[in-house]
């Protein structure tokens, strides 16, 4: 009701009032109550009600999700072209699943924890009164399972357009009944030349045949969860498809996948032998807005996984990137030159690690990113107020593997993670430390609901940081919206007392948060605690440390760089790392840097770090396949010599590759 009036002018409220008609004498509650509904239905506009009507279709209590649901709307013809001028079908259907919200018809659902609403649900009461809306305007009618057809069962509602002669939308995911019929069960679909939106989730028993490519209206095909694995070359006569969903394929060609030129959102899971053809094919679909792709390759030195981000350069209207690729233990590089499409709002990236935090992820570049996952082999300071200045940031997943503590700094008055609901870091202990600024509410993620992070005991006892009351706590975030926190202690190389003090401190700070949140401990790697009369090693008393580091190394072996053992000795006032180049990717040995990085800068004696690179002149710089290099000049305080100097380096690279890629210097 408030939904409802809050759109009307107040001059208008007593005619509303009069007009929902509550009942007297028997004031039956149930009634009452849909006429208020009813009234809300009655006042919205022409364009809303069929895709309020449509919701009729989904079971009680059914997640149903945004974007699927707006091309059901699209598909069906709710949302009208003529009034997308200017913004797309999808952003004008999007507006109208926002107005729903506001009124209060439907519900926001965030699956996951996203930190963004992605999906919605119908309260029993709106879904009640829509169903008998749906058949008093003979909009759609329901099969519940008891009506004798062929093909249906209790969970093939959304056949309920099949008496149609000219069938748009077919959805039949969750089809129990097709599970136990011959993979000819759907034959005559492929006939239904006027079909526009075809679901088969979920089920087992179906392939896709030539004849698909009959289908030359059909604008969505959702085949997740189904066991399809090819798809047919036929598919790329589909040419009006904007979404494509479909699980694990085995056999698609960058080709067919080049053809689909309308695309706007594909989701695919692809065993593809060239992959650098397919990220290249799916760098031409101008159009697309949301990427969704896991990538499996079994070559035993596949290229780094630079080619995926390549695609996204072209890509100016994605807004949503959900990467996983088998990286390995292989770094990569996201470049200077490597533009981010500003509309981006969801960024995930958790299987490439990052050599170092790449510099295009600010407020300027991506001034709309609410979803971030990413991987960066060793956080500065200076990354975490880049991101905590990021406006629309609500959830962060941040993971390194060689930043033991994630801490940030700043100046008083900057409020860094203003709008962040949802931070995890799985291997990092956060810590934000102000410099000794006062800090208030606002300072530090005033929204944040949720947290998770890693305490590495033997860690913080080494680099002298075990002052747990000081470390571990957690009072300046979320002061008022803090509901849950998460900590992993990692037990290995501390004594089972040191562990108890680091839960003690962190039960303490849980205790003494202005908003009480719950707080869940969990020991990981117990069966590592050192015994109880068993020390460390730590009579290490020289103020000069040498290490060699091998940088193919990390090609080949299943770890990584450990330099923790510089924390054992105290006295350490210089650090030297000789990094052998011969054969390794740049990638490589800046990672190698980047772990020494991190451990002379967790020393508490902050040691003097000097790098030398032996036979830098065998590293393997190139990428054989590389056809474009792009580099941007920062001019700021650089003479006319330096820049010059910069792009002559940048020719002679170029002119040296064995491909001769195209170069671009800006």
């Amino acid at each position: 009701m408030a939904s409802l009036l809050a759109n009307k002018p107040m001059e208008d409220w007593p005619v509303v009032y009069k007009s929902i008609g509550l009942g007297h004498g028997g004031n039956d509650d149930v009634d009452n109550t849909r006429n208020i509904l009813s009234l809300s239905y009655y006042d919205l506009s022409l364009h809303l009600k069929p895709c309020l009507l449509d919701l009729s279709i989904f079971p009680e209590d059914y997640y149903i999700e945004k974007n699927m649901l707006i091309w059901k709307w699209i598909t069906e013809g709710f949302v009208h072209e003529e009034k997308a001028a200017g913004i797309g079908l999808f952003e004008l259907g999007e507006g109208y699943f926002n107005e729903l919200i506001n009124r209060s018809l439907i519900l926001p659902a965030e699956a996951e924890d996203k930190g963004y609403i992605d999906g919605c649900h119908v309260h029993d009461m709106v879904l009640d009164l829509v169903r008998l809306l749906s058949a008093e305007e003979n909009f759609v009618t329901v099969l519940d399972g008891s009506e004798e057809l062929v093909l249906l069962s209790r969970n093939s509602r959304r056949l309920a357009l099949q008496c149609s002669h000219v069938i748009r939308v077919l959805a039949l995911q969750n089809c129990l009944i097709l599970d136990h019929c011959s993979k000819h069960s759907l034959q005559h679909v492929w006939s239904l030349l006027h079909l526009r939106y075809l679901g088969l989730q979920y089920i087992d028993s179906i392939e896709l045949p030539e004849d698909v490519g009959h289908l030359k209206f059909l604008q969505v095909l959702d085949l997740l969860g189904t066991q399809i694995k090819e798809l047919p070359e036929s598919m790329g006569l589909l040419t009006k498809l904007v979404c494509l969903r479909a699980n694990r394929i085995y056999k698609v060609s960058a080709g067919l996948i080049g053809e689909l030129t309308s695309l706007e959102e594909i989701w695919i899971e692809a065993e593809n032998d060239d992959r650098i053809q397919f990220m290249k094919a799916l760098g031409k679909l101008s159009k697309l807005r949301v990427l969704w792709i896991r990538l499996s390759t079994y070559e035993p030195d596949e290229r780094p996984n630079r080619d995926l981000l390549d695609c996204l350069h072209n890509l100016h209207s994605i807004q949503t990137v959900d990467i996983y690729a088998s990286s390995g233990k292989k770094s990569v590089m996201w470049e200077e030159g490597h533009a981010s499409p500003q509309c981006l709002r969801h960024l995930c990236l958790q299987t490439l690690k990052f050599c170092r935090f790449p510099m295009w992820l600010n407020s300027s570049f991506l001034p709309n990113l609410c979803y971030l996952e990413l991987q960066v082999m060793a956080l500065k300071e200076q990354d975490m107020e880049t991101l905590g200045r990021l406006p629309e940031l609500n959830y962060l997943k941040l993971d390194s593997n060689y930043t033991a503590t994630i801490s940030t700094g700043g100046t008083s008055g900057d409020v860094y993670f203003q709008k962040l609901r949802i931070f995890k870091a799985p291997r990092s202990l956060v810590w934000f430390d102000l410099h000794n600024i006062i800090c208030n509410e606002k300072d530090i993620m005033p929204s944040l609901e949720s947290l998770k992070f890693t305490v590495h005991v033997q860690f913080l006892k080494d680099a002298n940081l075990l002052c747990f009351e000081n470390q571990l706590g957690f009072g300046n975030l979320g002061r008022t919206s803090l509901q849950r926190v998460e900590a992993d202690i990692y037990c290995a190389g501390a004594h089972t007392k040191e562990v108890e003090e680091a839960e003690a401190a962190l039960a303490q700070a849980a205790a003494v948060h202005p908003n009480h949140p719950t707080l869940k401990i969990v020991r990981i790697f117990e069966d590592r605690l050192l015994s109880p009369y068993k020390e460390p090693d730590r009579n290490i008393t020289y103020k000069t440390a040498f290490k060699n580091v091998k940088a193919r190394v990390v090609k080949d072996d299943v770890g990584y760089f450990d330099f923790h053992w510089l924390l054992h000795n105290p006295n350490i006032r210089k650090f030297e790392v000789y990094v052998d180049c011969e054969d390794a990717t740049l990638e490589e040995v800046e990672e190698a840097e980047a772990a020494a990085w991190c451990a002379a800068n967790d020393h508490p004696n902050r040691p003097a770090l000097e790098i030398i690179r032996c036979d830098e002149d065998k590293m393997m710089l190139f990428d054989i396949h590389q056809e474009k290099f792009s580099v941007l000049i920062n001019y700021e305080n650089a003479s006319l010599e330096e820049v010059e100097e910069a792009e002559a380096a940048a020719r002679y690279a170029v002119d040296v590759h064995l491909n001769r890629p195209t170069k671009e210097i800006r």
